[in-house]
C-alpha cells in the first residue's frame, strides 16, 4: 500500500470538515458563514490544482501553510468565532507576514539564478521581500473589508484600529522571517 502524503491527508480532512461546516452553518441558519465555508472548498481545490500544475512555484509545504491559514482565518476565525479569542487575529497576521515573505523568496528564486543573486546587493532582496509581504498584508485587509461588505460579517470589528494593528502584525511577521530568508539566498 502506498504511503499517503501529508498534503493529501490534510486536504481530504479539510474537504470533509468544510462540507460538514457548510451543512452545519445552513442548519443553524448562518448562510453567510456557509458561503465562506463553501468558498474554502473552492480555495482548497485551487491550491491543490496550482500545486500540481505549477510545481516550480508551489510546493507541498507552502500549500499546507496556505491551507492551514485559510482554515484558521476564514473558517475557524470567522465562521466559528475564533477571532473572539484574545490575540487570535494578531497571531494570524504575523503568520501572514511570514507567508508573504516566503512567497517573495520563492519569486526571487524563480526569477533569478545563483549568479544573478550574487551580483545583486542583499539589501535589494530584503527590500523586495519586505515590501511584497506588506503588500500581501494590505491585500488581506482589503479582502476583510470586502467580506464585511458582501456577507455582512465583522472581520474588521475594531475598524481602523483593527486594520492598523493587523498591518503592523504583518510587518512584524515579515521582519521575523527576513533574516532567515536572506541567509538562505
Amino acid at each position: 500500500m502506498k504511503k499517503l502524503k501529508l498534503l493529501k491527508i490534510l486536504s481530504l480532512l479539510l474537504y470533509i470538515f468544510y462540507v460538514f461546516s457548510v451543512i452545519f452553518m445552513i442548519y443553524i441558519k448562518k448562510y453567510n458563514y456557509s458561503a465562506i465555508c463553501a468558498g474554502c472548498i473552492v480555495i482548497n481545490f485551487i491550491l491543490n490544482l496550482l500545486n500540481k500544475k505549477f510545481t516550480y512555484l508551489f510546493n507541498d509545504a507552502l500549500v499546507i501553510l496556505l491551507e492551514l491559514f485559510v482554515l484558521f482565518s476564514l473558517v475557524l476565525g470567522t465562521s466559528y468565532g475564533g477571532y473572539k479569542i484574545n490575540h487570535y487575529d494578531d497571531v494570524l497576521h504575523i503568520c501572514s507576514g511570514v507567508i508573504g515573505s516566503v512567497i517573495a523568496y520563492i519569486i526571487i528564486n524563480l526569477c533569478t539564478n545563483k549568479e544573478i543573486r550574487e551580483n545583486i546587493k542583499t539589501v535589494f532582496f530584503g527590500i523586495f521581500i519586505f515590501m511584497f509581504s506588506v503588500a500581501i498584508g494590505n491585500l488581506w485587509e482589503v479582502l476583510e473589508f470586502v467580506l464585511d461588505l458582501m456577507f455582512k460579517i465583522n472581520c474588521q470589528a475594531g475598524g481602523l484600529n483593527d486594520t492598523m494593528i493587523d498591518m503592523i502584525d504583518g510587518i512584524i511577521g515579515a521582519i521575523i522571517s527576513l533574516p532567515f530568508l536572506l541567509r538562505k539566498l
